[in-house]
């Protein structure tokens, strides 16, 4: 597994996997296809901010598996966001491109903000050494500092 900075030609990738079902069914924010234009607005700000780190997760052949992203917004967190094509699932290469992730933006705390009906990401992450914070109606917070 290689974990590469996304670069301005990823963006179709991205844009495929953020509108996949089974990535739309278990987000908060957007829960319907997002438009190229809008896709394209938020790739850009992406890019531009120093605040956001976009990785690329590949095989040794350079073909993508996915994506990890951490984003400050406006806390101290920054939060996570991982997708992994469906046929790479439930290989550990979530865990791999995590820790690998974690290593290369250390010291930083970060936060999985994770859809109640998404009890997979939320023992991925229990998993990966992070604890709930908060929890409500929707979401578990579950934070992790990685020091």
């Amino acid at each position: 597994m290689i974990l590469r900075k996304v670069k301005f030609n990823d963006k179709i990738h991205l844009f495929n996997w953020v509108n996949q079902l089974d990535s739309l069914s278990v987000k908060i924010e957007n829960k319907n296809k997002v438009s190229l234009a809008e896709h394209e607005r938020w790739f850009n700000e992406r890019l531009d901010d120093k605040n956001t780190h976009i990785w690329i997760i590949e095989n040794k052949s350079g073909i993508p598996l996915g994506q990890i992203r951490f984003q400050k917004k406006n806390t101290k967190y920054y939060d996570i966001d991982i997708y992994i094509i469906e046929i790479e699932r439930q290989k550990g290469l979530a865990s791999k491109a995590l820790n690998k992730a974690m290593q290369i933006s250390k010291p930083i705390f970060l936060r999985a903000l994770v859809k109640k009906n998404n009890i997979r990401s939320y023992d991925f992450f229990l998993k990966n050494g992070f604890s709930l914070k908060f929890q409500d109606q929707s979401k578990w917070v579950l934070i992790r500092e990685n020091i």
